[in-house]
């Protein structure tokens, strides 16, 4: 595919660590938003990423990643249009996350927050469980999509329990990874998303790795239906929401001054 020679050479030398990439919606034309990346466009992200070496791995799979080319993508919400992205990484044979809203399940997205965009269908169980048994991780986004950190106590415990135990049900066993919605959190969340049985968590604070070292606060790269694939290519390497030609040519000014 190409590249321009800045970009190609910098995803040829590859990121100091693996990367978690953040989707949502994967409409099959245009977008509406800014959480919806056309097919077509994940598609030559898949691409890019099996021509440049790269391997992916589920959230769950983090701490036995090898190559710092190493990505996990991840999926907030789960909409039905994200079965064809399903189908397009299985031809790739490279395996993602899915962050489900439980009670959204067949349904459509009518979560709070939403009132600016068209509501869309989502997952069914049947599609659910075909993507799990095709290596597919199911993780979840919660029982209604709703901001944890403004809710008491016991209603986060009833939002985490009763979302596990859903997908669960639906999948048939144990449910370990998490993504906080909207990407708000706090020590309290973070302290009962613990207690409610999941191991790994996912924040939407850019960068590589987690915070802390801690495995309930992984950071994620949004894609953005208007980034270039050059752009892609420098948020992979760079680790960063943001991966502008300023960026870009400060950080390769940066290498060659440290090699003189």
């Amino acid at each position: 595919m190409w590249l321009d020679p800045i970009s190609r050479k910098l995803l040829e030398g590859g990121p100091p660590a693996p990367v978690c990439l953040m989707y949502h919606s994967i409409p099959p034309t245009i977008s509406r938003n800014e959480w919806e990346v056309p097919f077509k466009c994940f598609d030559q992200h898949l691409c890019l990423l099996k021509e440049f070496g790269w391997a992916t791995q589920t959230i769950s799979q983090i701490e036995t990643v090898g190559s710092p080319k190493t990505a996990f993508i991840t999926f907030d919400d789960g909409y039905e249009n994200n079965y064809a992205a399903f189908k397009s990484l299985l031809a790739h044979k490279f395996v993602a996350t899915w962050f489900l809203v439980a009670n959204a399940v067949g349904g459509t997205s009518d979560w709070e927050d939403n009132a600016n965009y068209e509501r869309q269908p989502m997952l069914s169980a049947d599609q659910i469980r075909e993507m799990d048994r095709g290596g597919m991780e199911i993780g979840s986004h919660g029982l209604s999509h709703t901001r944890l950190a403004a809710l008491a106590e016991t209603t986060i415990e009833y939002e985490l329990g009763e979302s596990k135990a859903a997908l669960e049900a639906i999948v048939g066993h144990s449910i370990n990874s998490f993504a906080y919605p909207f990407g708000t959190y706090n020590q309290t969340v973070r302290d009962i998303v613990a207690i409610s049985g999941y191991a790994f968590a996912c924040t939407t604070k850019s960068g590589f790795g987690v915070v802390d070292d801690d495995l309930l606060q992984i950071r994620r790269i949004t894609v953005y239906p208007n980034d270039s694939l050059a752009t892609f290519a420098r948020k992979l390497v760079f680790g960063d929401n943001h991966a502008s030609w300023y960026k870009t040519i400060r950080y390769t000014f940066s290498r060659l001054a440290a090699k003189c």
